[in-house]
């Protein structure tokens, strides 16, 4: 047999590359795409079916595999039975229209920043008028954070799996966590030939060899509902388990919407209609008083298909109530890249590359499938779906106004047969089928670059693409059916996210650069879009040099906005004047407080240090694994996974507060 290594009880984690993206966002690698229309599986046996022709076309195409084949050629074992508590043990821009608000109305503090007005996404903090939550693995730590001066760890409560995000809805916080999955093999023998036929194997087992045997871990997100009426004494009211791995959230009035995706492991070569159940994400619902409701997210004629088919990966949207466990849900076939969601809409983007793969793609033809799906009391129900040419760079890509769906794409951006361009597409329902067809089109913006950010506010949209300069379009959306680029703006540098601060202003974070293009440091910039056909640079702060980062760079929720007293902080990780080179020294770690004046320029408030007291100046890499900055009332509070540190608004380097976190 050659060589051979003998293993003994590992846990095997599969990961592709360029799977991730993003925080909680698990892709499924891009196929070309036909025909984005859905259709629902009229019976199991259809299902089974359609599976088995697309196992068999994923092995001709690909030669076999995890998602085409059972895995190794042996199959895997079949989906654990959900019988009890234990079983899974291991912002605007919308139809709202108005500018981004951070600030609750029962008091004067920040909250989480978020796309649209009504729809909440999870964090790893949330805070109210008082208190802080913050998640870190396995536990939610409570703060009492005012007053200041009584700045206390008032309790914790510890949960299942791996912390995901957080909300907070009155006195009710929502924890979403996950296990990983994964592969248990036992006494595994590889040759140096690869994996051997069952048969031989059995043939070696025979002789006194290793058996292999495979038993595949499920991914499973777990939601915790956590009464937290007394802050000293949370506790947990209902816990809600699905089968799969986490792609994004969202959060409306009392009902969480969450984006699964399951990758199927097939214990039979052939499905049939009675094997169609391994394929469907299962749940437990265990209520406060230990009651348990378990069974099938989705039966097979609530799954949709494409017509054309791009693997057996199973997404679901499932929508929980969190005050009674109920659940809704339908499934797509294929994967889903980026979400979007309005208050009466999710909407779930695929691209394909044209031509190919990534670098390896040769043409213009990328494109990319978007489906519609409503929030309607009965559950979440499929609409329709359309097709745009190019990509979206994100969630904020997309906006809903008045029914009809803006995106903004970049096409040829990864190919090398053509220029790079730009375009803003505006989808409209079509009133008797459904399908989302574009009826206005703004396409050719900007050749050679690509977009770095995209907002629309109301019928205003504004994009940032960037090359050497960063060019600012404002966009006149007023016609659906004709967008028009109405003003353009270049300085140096370039912004990653924009965030409308009143109606005549634009917040945004990004990185400065030279006019060759090559990158400085983090920079915040203030436009003034009230001439909308000539927007200007109101002021801008460069934080550091090359080298230079912010979390908030590519995840909007590290920016703090406290509209009421105009006041900005962000986490950033400084590179400045005196260091040696990119990896020569940490000049400063933690959160920056900037106050925007009426008209319009910077003024730094202070700092406040998050750098663990083992870090010196020479160990750059060592830094919290995340900082939120928190406004309430006069104080503001860095706060990371294991510390809480405060100062007043009005002397941020002035005296500080500080909680070590159990």
């Amino acid at each position: 047999k050659g060589w051979w290594i003998t293993m003994r009880r590992a846990l095997v984690i599969v990961l592709a590359s360029g799977m991730m993206m993003g925080s909680g966002c698990f892709l499924i690698p891009p196929f070309l795409l036909g025909d984005p229309e859905l259709k629902p599986f009229t019976s199991a046996a259809e299902m089974a079916a359609f599976v088995n022709t697309e196992r068999q076309r994923q092995s001709r195409s690909f030669g076999g595999g995890l998602f085409s084949e059972p895995l190794f050629g042996l199959g895997g074992a079949a989906p654990p039975q959900a019988t009890d508590a234990d079983s899974f043990d291991g912002s605007s821009g919308g139809d709202d229209a108005g500018v981004t608000d951070t600030t609750s109305e029962s008091g004067d503090f920040s909250t989480t920043t978020i796309q649209e007005v009504g729809v909440d996404e999870g964090d790893l903090v949330k805070n109210d008028a008082s208190y802080i939550y913050v998640l870190k693995n396995a536990q939610v730590r409570i703060v009492k954070a005012q007053p200041a001066a009584e700045l206390s760890q008032a309790s914790s409560v510890d949960l299942p799996g791996n912390g995901v995000a957080l909300y907070l809805r009155d006195d009710q916080l929502i924890a979403i966590t996950s296990n990983g999955g994964g592969f248990f093999i036992d006494d595994f023998v590889i040759f140096g030939d690869g994996i051997d036929e069952p048969a031989v194997l059995e043939a070696d087992a025979a002789q006194g060899a290793d058996v292999i045997t495979i038993a595949p871990e499920e991914p499973q997100v777990r939601i915790t509902v956590i009464d937290v009426t007394d802050r000293t004494a949370p506790s947990v009211t209902r816990t809600v388990t699905i089968e799969g791995s986490l792609v994004n959230s969202r959060m409306i009035d009392n009902r969480l919407h969450l984006i699964l995706q399951k990758f199927p492991s097939f214990s039979v070569e052939t499905l049939t209609e009675d094997d169609v159940t391994e394929l469907l994400p299962r749940f437990v619902v265990t209520g406060s008083d230990g009651e348990v409701d378990s069974g099938f997210v989705v039966e097979p004629t609530d799954v949709l298909h494409p017509l054309d088919p791009s693997g057996v990966t199973l997404t679901t949207v499932s929508t929980v109530n969190v005050d009674t466990g109920e659940i809704q849900a339908i499934s797509v076939i294929g994967g889903a890249e980026t979400l979007y969601a309005s208050t009466g809409a999710l909407y779930l983007a695929t691209s394909s590359f044209g031509g190919g793969f990534g670098l390896l793609a040769t043409s213009s033809e990328d494109s990319t499938d978007i489906h519609k799906i409503a929030l309607t009391d009965a559950g979440p129900s499929y609409v329709g779906s359309g097709k745009v040419p190019g990509r979206p760079l994100d969630q904020y890509s997309f906006s809903e106004f008045n029914g009809d769906l803006r995106v903004a794409t970049t096409s040829n951006a990864f190919t090398f047969d053509g220029e790079s361009s730009n375009n803003v597409y505006v989808l409209r329902e079509n009133a008797v089928n459904g399908s989302l067809s574009i009826v206005g089109r703004l396409e050719g913006i900007a050749p050679g670059e690509r977009i770095f950010s995209a907002r629309f506010v109301g019928n205003k949209g504004f994009l940032v693409t960037f090359v050497q300069i960063d060019p600012l379009f404002t966009i006149d959306l007023s016609d659906p059916t004709n967008p028009v680029v109405v003003g353009e703006l270049k300085v140096p540098g370039f912004s990653t996210f924009i965030l409308p601060i009143s109606e005549t202003e634009l917040l945004t974070i990004g990185r400065d650069a030279t006019e060759e293009g090559f990158p400085l440091g983090v920079q915040l910039s203030l436009f003034d879009v009230s001439d909308f056909a000539n927007p200007t640079l109101t002021d801008k702060v460069t934080l550091g040099l090359n080298g230079s980062w912010s979390e908030a760079l590519n995840n909007p929720k590290a920016l703090t906005w406290l509209p009421s007293r105009r006041l900005v902080a962000i986490p950033v990780t400084l590179v400045e004047a005196g260091d040696v080179d990119f990896l020569g020294g940490l000049s400063f770690s933690g959160l920056i407080v900037h106050h925007v004046s009426a008209d319009g320029l910077f003024t730094e408030r202070g700092r406040i240090s998050t750098q663990p007291p083992t870090v010196n100046e020479f160990d750059f890499f060592s830094t919290v694994a995340f900082t939120r900055g928190v406004f309430l009332d006069d104080d503001v509070f860095a706060v990371t996974p294991d510390r809480v540190r405060g100062a007043a608004v009005s002397d941020v380097n002035g005296a500080t507060i500080s909680l070590e976190l159990e």
